[in-house]
């Protein structure tokens, strides 16, 4: 048996200061790595906020004027008619519905100093509340030769959206084709994708495809995923739609799909058709026509399952030999404003002139959102292309 014998008096006491240092120094290195920044709104006025240079705001909000029609329009004019005659305007009110009432020109000294350093040479700036005892959601607009840009941060988003949001890794290269994309989104969230999990149980969803099945879940999704809105074939009216859920093994991820397709088989009497021999795995239920033009598929590839909304968009969607990006970023948005606004005239053009008429015409050409997680909240730079142009102007 080992006896333990006691320390002498002296190191006892050595013992017990290193013991104490020890101590210390745990808990300094707990706390410095738990410690976060202040989020750059801690010290603002409480509520929705605003800080703008009235001339390009002005000319923003005329822009966005041309989108006759829209709620978006609407609220631009009622803006810019609230738009005081001076250099600079600020507003503080308790939600974003009150800041055109708040309007007010900046004076001698500013009502938010904070915001409108944070503006910088920037149009404008707002600070958004999301819930209490939050940090706020903030924006930055800057333009310049008809473009827009837009710079995002969001604190901690909620779930369940804040579970398919982008995370802090590269959502890597696209499943999707790119071929006649009117829109298209690839994010990589933080961990595993739960898609399971964001359909609450006795939902519609959950009653319509059971997605709250665990057959997809954590353990088979890899945390990314992508959604592509194509035009539509010819002759038809409807666009064309496909989803690519990243997957860790081609064959549990073509079993799991086997089992749930069998699952809604059961539950709304229809059959499904096997895709043709030769290639993924993957079926069809063209007799599930609840929808235009719905008849689901599904195809387990070697990255991804694939999900599209018929046969036509699911073979769109993995047509070989269409360009497929490659992704930096955790999360990227593209949408084509240009080919959306030609697919809705000729798509208004079956309906009659006034349907052509009520068509929105874009100030802008395109739109590309990029970003992820910093500092536990969500950062996005949103830019906007001006018609005409190739890309941003900076």
């Amino acid at each position: 048996m080992i006896e333990f014998q006691p320390l002498p008096p002296r190191r006892r006491r050595c013992a017990a200061a290193l013991s104490v240092c020890i101590g210390l120094l745990i808990a300094w290195t707990a706390g410095c790595g738990e410690s976060r920044p202040p989020p750059p709104d801690a010290s603002w006025p409480a509520g929705a906020l605003l800080s703008a240079r009235t001339d390009a705001l002005d000319s923003l909000l005329a822009e966005l004027e041309r989108l006759q029609g829209t709620p978006l329009a609407r609220h631009a004019g009622r803006l810019r008619e609230a738009l005081p005659d001076c250099t600079e305007v600020e507003a503080i009110a308790e939600g974003p519905e009150g800041l055109i009432a708040g309007l007010r020109c900046v004076g001698s000294p500013p009502a938010l100093p904070g915001l409108r350093s944070h503006r910088g040479d920037a149009v404008a700036s707002l600070a958004l509340p999301i819930r209490e005892d939050a940090p706020r959601l903030l924006l930055v607009a800057h333009t310049a030769a008809g473009g827009l840009q837009l710079d995002l941060r969001w604190p901690d988003p909620e779930p369940p959206l804040g579970a398919l949001l982008p995370g802090a890794e590269p959502s890597g290269p696209d499943v999707l084709s790119a071929g006649e994309r009117l829109f298209h989104v690839r994010v990589r969230v933080d961990g595993p994708l739960d898609l399971a999990g964001l359909v609450p149980a006795g939902s519609q969803g959950d009653d319509l495809f059971r997605l709250r099945s665990e057959l997809l879940g954590a353990a088979i999704l890899d945390g990314t995923w992508e959604a592509a809105l194509y035009a539509p074939e010819r002759g038809s009216d409807s666009p064309r739609v496909a989803i690519a859920l990243g997957v860790r093994l081609q064959s549990a991820a073509a079993a799991a799909a086997d089992r749930l397709i069998g699952d809604v088989e059961a539950h709304w009497s229809v059959s499904r058709t096997p895709l043709p021999p030769g290639g993924d795995p993957g079926a069809c239920l063209l007799g599930l026509r609840l929808l235009p033009d719905l008849a689901p598929c599904y195809q387990a590839t070697e990255r991804a399952l694939v999900l599209a909304w018929n046969p036509a968009s699911l073979r769109h969607a993995l047509e070989p030999g269409t360009s497929r990006s490659t992704n930096a970023d955790p999360g990227r948005i593209e949408l084509d404003l240009a080919r959306l606004r030609e697919v809705d005239l000729h798509l208004a053009s079956r309906i009659g002139p006034e349907a052509v008429s009520a068509v929105a015409s874009w100030p802008w050409r395109r739109l590309t959102a990029r970003g992820g997680r910093r500092d536990d909240a969500l950062t996005l730079r949103v830019e906007l292309e001006a018609e005409g142009r190739g890309g941003w102007a900076r």
